[in-house]
């Protein structure tokens, strides 16, 4: 897949050209030749994601690590690492200050975290004791949007008398705070 800057002016995408997968850009007028961000990586790279202002690019491994690079150091920093799945999910706040991302706790679900470029700090936005994903931040960067499975409502079954809990996913809106 390719990846368009919001600027418009480059292309991200992986190649394999020298035999491990890494992340290229190449200008949209293609003139000149592509560069490669990263450069040794030993793991397969998944989702790659440009940061607003098309200075950085998010993307997350196989290792079960979610990073960024900056496009003029291709300095690469780690946001969060998983010891028990991948992190897919996650997007940039509308400033490319923050990242919000999914990362599975002990119990096995989903909580949303708040990721500061300028602090290198992580922030728990939800608890560990529903599922929660999806964060997207309003396009203001006022509020950090999300869905969550926390309704409790289950129906009964009148021949099995078995209950099922459906429709349990609900939309979720954070006011977020200037810092």
């Amino acid at each position: 897949h390719m990846h368009w800057s919001p600027d418009g002016k480059w292309i991200a995408y992986l190649s394999n050209a020298t035999g491990e997968f890494e992340i290229y850009i190449a200008k949209a007028d293609r003139t000149g030749k592509p560069i490669p961000l990263t450069s040794g990586t030993n793991t397969y790279i998944f989702d790659i994601k440009w940061s607003p202002d098309s200075k950085k690019i998010a993307f997350s491994d196989k290792e079960m690590n979610l990073k960024y690079i900056d496009i003029d150091t291709k300095k690469i920093t780690t946001i969060a690492h998983s010891k028990l799945w991948e992190m897919r999910d996650f997007n940039w706040a509308p400033d490319s200050k923050w990242i919000a991302y999914v990362k599975q706790n002990n119990s096995h679900l989903r909580q949303i975290f708040l990721y500061s470029l300028a602090k290198k700090t992580t922030t728990t936005v939800t608890t560990k004791w529903f599922n929660s994903y999806n964060p997207s931040f309003s396009p203001d960067g006022k509020y950090l949007v999300f869905a969550s499975q926390r309704t409790f409502d289950p129906i009964y079954s009148e021949t099995e008398w078995n209950t099922a809990y459906i429709d349990m996913s609900k939309i979720y809106l954070i006011p977020l705070l200037k810092t």
